[in-house]
This record gives C-alpha cells, structure tokens and sequence, in this order.
C-alpha cells in the first residue's frame, strides 16, 4: 500500500468533486474499509477517505519515449496530478515546464509503491502491492518487492 506521509493527488471523485485536483498526504490506511486517509494540504483540518483509485502518488519519475519530443527524453520530474479522462499523468519537469505524459512515458523511481496490473505470465499477482526495488531502463521493466497483505 501506499506508505504514511506520502504526498497524493486525490482525482475521479463522483460524489466530492471539489477534491479533485488537490493534493494531500497520507495519513494512513483503513484496512477494513479498503481507503486511505488523506489530509489535504489546502486545508491541514480535513481529512477525508478516499479509495486507492482516487489517488496518484506525487512520485519521482523519468521521461522516456517520447517521439514527439525527444529532447523531453531522460528528463526527470515528479507527477504533480493525473487526467482521468486522457489517462495520463501531469508531470512537472525539473526544468520548470509541465507536461501531460501516458504510463509508458514513465519510469517511476526506486521506493514507489505501486498497484501490480498487466501480468499475463503471473496474473495471481495483479492487484497486489509492492514496492519497486530496482528499475531495468533497457527492458522497461520493474522488480517489485511484493507487501504482504
């Protein structure tokens, strides 16, 4: 799961769509309801309870493949929000610009929590979290210490 005092961003709410977009931290996690807690930054009196599907970690990332601008390539930021509708993250660059980047332009860095999903070799272990221990840029591939559940 994702770790205490990790920065979020909260989005795809139906029912309290005025969260959208906000950024908070992790507080912790209610196993019994399956949600985190987040206290929203705007606002160090709120709390709420959110899904892990309504959140994306404020995570360090890597730019990589990116055809239509190459020299975005190798660049590094970290993930500032995420568009539901285009399913793409919104990544701030070291250098200053944001940009809007799909999964697969993204390498995500050592020690991010992550949500396992795509496996057709090992499918049991979609859904499952972990933590990404070492990242193989040449085959774009993650080793994932899998979190006991």
């Amino acid at each position: 799961p994702i770790r205490e005092h990790t920065q979020v961003v909260v989005h795809g709410l139906r029912s309290a769509p005025q969260h959208n977009h906000k950024q908070g931290v992790v507080m912790g996690f209610d196993p019994s309801a399956g949600r985190y807690m987040v206290r929203l930054s705007d606002d160090q009196d709120t709390t709420i309870s959110l899904k892990p599907e309504n959140l994306t970690q404020m995570a360090e990332v890597e730019v990589t493949g990116v055809r239509s601008s190459p020299e975005l390539n190798g660049g590094h930021g970290h993930i500032v929000g995420f568009d539901d509708e285009k399913e793409r993250y919104m990544v701030h660059l070291d250098s200053g610009k944001t940009i809007s980047l799909k999964l697969d332009n993204v390498i995500f860095s050592s020690g991010t929590s992550v949500m396992i999903s795509g496996l057709t070799g090992a499918e049991q272990h979609n859904g499952k979290w972990g933590t990404i221990v070492e990242v193989d840029r040449e085959a774009r591939r993650y080793e994932v210490q899998l979190t006991l559940q």
